[in-house]
């Protein structure tokens, strides 16, 4: 998976469970037939992700809340401009244009 379609695939993965109600997220969620899991996802893409941008700052606050030995994150965490994590992420998503390569989350 390349870094655009980890990314999408973090988001799209984030985007369905906060609109669906959820407001935690477990690091030990599994989020492909891969195996791989939200938390290694995101850690992947804020390798990726080196220009400043509020997707960077929430993304991070989700593992920064992991690191801290927390299992579980909170999409309601406030990133700097008082946005939630949920706000970002789900605006974020809703900005990136639909193409047949994204893969579906």
């Amino acid at each position: 998976m390349d870094r655009s379609e980890n990314l999408y695939h973090v988001t799209a993965y984030l985007s369905d469970c906060f609109a669906g109600g959820q407001r935690m997220v477990n690091r030990h969620d599994v989020i492909d037939d891969e195996g791989t899991t939200i938390h290694q996802a995101i850690s992947a893409a804020l390798r990726d992700l080196r220009e400043p941008h509020e997707l960077l700052e929430a993304l991070s606050a989700i593992s920064d809340a992991w690191a801290q030995g927390f299992d579980l994150a909170s999409c309601d965490d406030l990133v700097t401009g008082g946005e939630t994590v949920a706000d970002i992420v789900l605006d974020f998503l809703s900005s990136q244009p639909t193409t047949d390569a994204q893969p579906s989350p």
